[in-house]
């Protein structure tokens, strides 16, 4: 209605105006109007009022004014009411923004240039406790840790450089404690383009923050795992033929990983010559069947190193079930394989040693009364008699025998130590004069012998078998001359060093005896070999391979280890270590004190399941002037104590026999005869006179094979 009654207004405003130019045309009024008219050249003139003074005029004109009044009445009219409904979709958004930052979980800041809130929502008020009246107003620096305020500073820089925008990550306290939190700032500009204030969404970031820890300490860990376990991970993109390796892979390879992108080619070129076919192979067939990979090969290092190397790998497949790939890890066993085969050579060495012990004993027993028999058939005979020097000739071929049988237990560790405190340098120096006479002219004897060296438990003469037997395996690598040297050391040998040469020794103090030569030396293979028994190098007739081998016996027998060091064409040298001992240095007595005479009239319970030892025992013992009683078993000894009333003086035993052993037998005699004394023999002995091979202090024994005159010259000693 408003709308038609404004289009009238303007209608007769229209015709105002058109009537008003007619008029101007042909009016009449006043003489003076008339003849203007005339002069101007109207034709005709009618003297009326004038226009403005008609009743119509004033109709017209409040009709014209009435319209503009209508216009500028509907202009007002439509800007209140758009306003209105401006302003309405204002609180409508506001509301819904509103909504929106107080029910978000994200946090929603305005700060300005100066750091001070302008607008915090309700989400950032609960996670730091804080009424929006508190924090509006404040600077946030406070509630950043001080240690990530410099990284805070540098993404506010970032704002002012396009694209006006920053990520940042900082730690801030809050009700709960230090939170970390993830802020993306975004610039707000004014009308001039200044920035004015910030406006940043942030979120807690804390859970995954101590996630990101937990892997990088995890992967840290795993590094390490793989660096402690000399272990090298792999993937293998079957369709590339290109790997991926681990820093950790490069170097089990001895690898750098600057050598640039890698393939199966590069890994297989790595692999020993002689294990290349086998691990091909390997690696074909787990392709073809697609199975995983586990096995072992050895790798060349670029500067010849060879190591040995488990790989173990699980096949990877696509959606369609097609093999694409693998990956995997590689383990250096280097050290697992040396071990292996140490065990592997002690394993075959304790059971040659028990094999060759057993042996040794039995041998000794015949020897006993081979040498025995000759020895009392000699002491019918004078020099002169031909017989006697035919018997002379089989008692020094028992005698070598003897010898073999003492290197033998020496090998399997079964012969009886007699263990003191002992300086090493003494047995040098006075051994070197017996060097002097081993050695040729054209080999220069050298000593070089460490002042405040450790004292050791050792059996001397022993010892003396090691230096000799050592002395003369240099001597034979030296054929046309060179220096030998010969020297001892204090040392600490520490884990690591034991772990990868001696797994069986603890670490801590030893004294090292080392001989060393100028000779041919040996190859890895032979090294292997030295000290496995009747192994040598020398030629058919030269050697009986029981040097070595000998020594290494003795060596373990005393608690210690030998290493040798050898490269062709550059000598050899034989360290020994011998565990350091407390204590003070023990004396040797350098003669043993004759009885007066090796005749007695004493009784004496000779206990030995051997019969040709014990009739020859009984009858050299009755021979000279003993009352013997003889026994065949330790039951049968026991029966013959208990009968006998009178006073039984010594009991003569073996050490090894099927019912008891001799110490067993002499504590059961000892509750009868309570005086009784008592002489082991034995061809070879166990825990119960020694712990593991060591004479205990203050026992009385008899090596097997024996002399007639040993028999009765220690019967006598400790009767």
């Amino acid at each position: 209605m408003m709308m038609i009654k404004v289009k009238i207004l303007g209608l007769g405003l229209s015709l105002f105006l058109l009537l008003s130019d007619v008029i101007r045309m042909t009016a009449s009024g006043t003489h003076n109007i008339m003849v203007w008219n005339v002069r101007e050249g109207a034709l005709q003139f009618t003297s009326t009022p004038f226009w403005w003074q008609t009743w119509w005029f004033y109709v017209l004109f409040i009709i014209g004014v009435l319209g503009i009044f209508g216009l500028i009445y509907q202009a007002k009219a439509n800007q209140l009411k758009a306003e209105r409904a401006a302003a309405a979709l204002i609180r409508q958004s506001e509301a819904k923004y509103r909504l929106l930052v107080e029910n978000q979980t994200d946090l929603i800041v305005k700060v300005d240039m100066e750091g001070r809130f302008q607008f915090v929502s309700l989400s950032y008020c609960k996670l730091f406790g804080k009424t929006e009246e508190e924090l509006l107003g404040s600077s946030f620096t406070p509630l950043v840790h001080k240690d990530d305020r410099g990284c805070t500073a540098k993404a506010m820089e970032a704002l002012f450089q396009p694209p006006y925008t920053a990520y940042m990550e900082q730690r801030a306290m809050t009700k709960d404690g230090w939170r970390w939190l993830g802020w993306m700032d975004t610039a707000v500009f004014d009308e001039a383009g200044n920035i004015t204030a910030v406006v940043g969404v942030g979120r807690d970031i804390t859970e995954r923050k101590q996630i990101e820890k937990a892997l990088q300490e995890n992967r840290v860990r795993s590094s390490q795992a793989l660096k402690a376990a000399q272990a090298g991970a792999w993937e293998w993109n079957m369709a590339t033929n290109q790997t991926i390796w681990s820093e950790e892979n490069y170097l089990v390879l001895g690898l750098s990983p600057d050598i640039g992108e890698t393939n199966y080619d590069t890994w297989l070129q790595r692999v020993h010559p002689d294990d290349r076919a086998e691990a091909e192979y390997q690696v074909n067939k787990a392709v073809e069947q697609k199975s995983d990979l586990n096995i072992e090969f050895r790798v060349v290092w670029p500067d010849g190193t060879i190591r040995w190397i488990n790989d173990v790998g699980k096949s990877v497949f696509d959606d369609k079930g097609e093999m694409v790939g693998m990956y995997g890890i590689q383990i250096d066993i280097t050290e697992r394989k040396q071990l292996e085969a140490q065990l592997r050579q002690s394993q075959k060495m304790e059971s040659i040693g028990r094999l060759a012990g057993g042996i040794a004993h039995d041998f000794n027993n015949i020897l006993v009364p081979i040498i025995s028999y000759v020895e009392l058939g000699m002491m019918n005979l004078t020099p002169d008699d031909k017989m006697y020097s035919y018997l002379q000739q089989v008692r020094d071929a028992a005698e070598r025998a003897a010898d073999l049988t003492r290197q033998i237990l020496a090998f399997s560790r079964r012969q009886v130590l007699e263990i003191k405190i002992v300086d090493i340098n003494v047995i040098v120096i006075e051994f070197e004069k017996m060097v002097q006479r081993l050695i040729m002219e054209d080999i220069e004897l050298q000593t070089f012998l460490d002042p405040i060296l450790y004292p050791v438990k050792a059996d001397r003469g022993q010892i003396e078998q090691v230096l000799m037997n050592l002395v003369v395996n240099a001597r034979d690598a030296m054929p046309t001359g060179g220096k030998l040297t010969i020297e001892t050391a204090s040392m600490y040998l520490d884990e690591a060093y034991v772990k990868r040469y001696a797994d069986d020794q603890p670490s801590g103090h030893y004294a090292m005896l080392a001989v060393s030569d100028t000779g041919h030396g040996m190859d890895t293979a032979t090294q292997q070999q030295i000290f496995e028994p009747f192994f040598t190098t020398k030629m058919q007739g030269k050697g009986t391979g029981l040097g070595l081998a000998t020594v290494f016996g003795i060596v373990k027998q005393h608690g210690g280890n030998i290493f040798v060091h050898s490269e062709p064409g550059n000598g050899t040298t034989f360290k020994v270590y011998l565990p350091r001992a407390e204590g003070t240095v023990q004396t040797y007595e350098t003669a043993v004190t004759e009885p007066a005479s090796i005749y007695g009239t004493e009784t004496i319970l000779v206990v030995e399941d051997e019969e040709m030892v014990r009739k020859l025992v009984c009858e050299t013992l009755a021979a000279h002037g003993y009352k013997v009683i003889e026994a065949q078993s330790p039951h049968d000894g026991l029966r013959l104590a208990s009968e006998y009333k009178k006073t039984i003086h010594l009991l003569l035993t073996d050490v090894i026999m099927p019912e008891m052993n001799g110490q067993e037998l002499y504590q059961k005699v000892a509750f009868v005869h309570s005086d009784i004394k008592v002489l082991y023999m034995s061809g070879y002995t166990d825990d119960v006179i020694a712990h593991h091979g060591i004479l205990k202090e203050g026992t009385s024994f008899l090596q097997k094979p024996f002399t007639v005159h040993a028999l009765t010259r220690k019967v006598k000693q400790v009767i």
